[in-house]
Formats: structure tokens, C-alpha cells, sequence
């Protein structure tokens, strides 16, 4: 007996009207698939941004990220949890994690900054969302981008519908 063969379905994918330019600017958010396409433009020596606030992978966490970037807002103390030894934003990467809370806060509000004044010139921004699955962290109620491994019962664990996240992103955004 023969294999007949991996099954796929043929897509039609029209031209897009702007093509990248190397003088474009461009941000990429989001899963690991992001981090991965931002690296290959960057070996081709494009300007580009990548996960401002780390590797995100649901699309409310994304969403809020580009929004704060947006409006240059802040993170303070009260935002960051301590949690074994460190001091972990949750909407963050725990690449942005530390030992002293002000320097973390000065990181990321560094990287806030940086980040703005890139996406300000961006033509071109790619979101690469990774799951519907999102955490919500019970104390604040606030879905978060990383639990940095805080005890499952701090979070509640519940899928995206696509009028849930409609809602959502909107409330996110506007």
C-alpha cells in the first residue's frame, strides 16, 4: 500500500499593494513566529522592532501592549508582582524580570519609550498571535501576557470567543 500523499488545500493569496521596502520601519508582535520572521529581516538588514514586551501569544495582551506603547504609558510599582526573588510585570516576558524593582521598572519604561519612537515612524507592523487561550490574574482581573510560574490558582484559564475577544479588544484599544 502507497501513501497517497500529504492533503492540503490550494489558497489564493492576492498581491498586496505595499510591498517592504528596506527603508520601511517595522514592528513585529507576538508569538515565537514573530520573533522568528523579525530575525530572518533583520539578517536582510531591515529596521525592525521586535516583542517590545517579549514573546506575547494572546491577542488582548498584544492589543494592550501596543496601546500602552502608544500613549507612552508608564509602568509603576504597583503594576510589578514579587514573586520568588523577583520582581515580574505580568504583561511582560520574564526576560524583563529582576531583582530590583526600579530597575525593572526603568527597563521597561525604557523599552516603552524606545518602542514608541519606533512604531511613531513604522510602516509596516505584523501581529502573530499564538492562542485564544488567555490567563486572567484573579486579584486584578486583568488578563495577562506571562504568570512567571505564580501558582495556577492566582489565575483563571478560559478561551477566547470570537465575540469575546471582539469585546475585549475593543475595550483594550479604545
Amino acid at each position: 500500500m502507497t501513501w497517497p500523499g500529504p492533503a492540503f488545500t490550494a489558497v489564493q493569496i492576492p498581491p498586496v499593494p505595499e510591498r517592504l521596502r528596506y527603508a520601511d520601519k517595522i514592528m513585529m508582535i507576538g508569538s515565537c513566529f514573530a520573533e522568528h520572521i523579525a530575525n530572518r529581516l533583520d539578517q536582510y538588514k531591515y529596521e525592525i522592532l521586535q516583542n517590545p514586551y517579549g514573546i506575547l501569544y494572546n491577542p488582548v495582551s498584544m492589543a494592550e501592549s501596543l496601546r500602552r506603547i502608544a500613549v507612552k504609558k508608564y509602568y509603576t510599582a504597583g503594576e510589578l508582582v514579587y514573586h520568588d526573588g523577583l520582581y515580574h510585570s505580568l504583561d511582560h516576558h520574564g526576560s524583563y524580570s529582576g531583582l530590583n524593582e526600579g530597575m525593572v521598572l526603568d527597563f521597561i519604561n525604557e523599552t516603552i519609550d524606545s518602542a514608541y519612537a519606533h512604531l511613531s515612524n513604522s510602516q509596516f507592523i505584523f501581529i502573530s498571535p499564538g492562542t485564544t487561550w488567555v490567563y486572567q490574574y484573579n486579584p486584578t482581573g486583568r488578563i495577562v501576557g506571562n504568570c512567571h510560574k505564580i501558582p495556577q490558582t492566582h489565575f483563571t484559564k478560559f478561551k477566547l470567543t470570537l465575540k469575546k475577544r471582539s469585546n475585549l479588544l475593543k475595550r483594550y484599544i479604545n
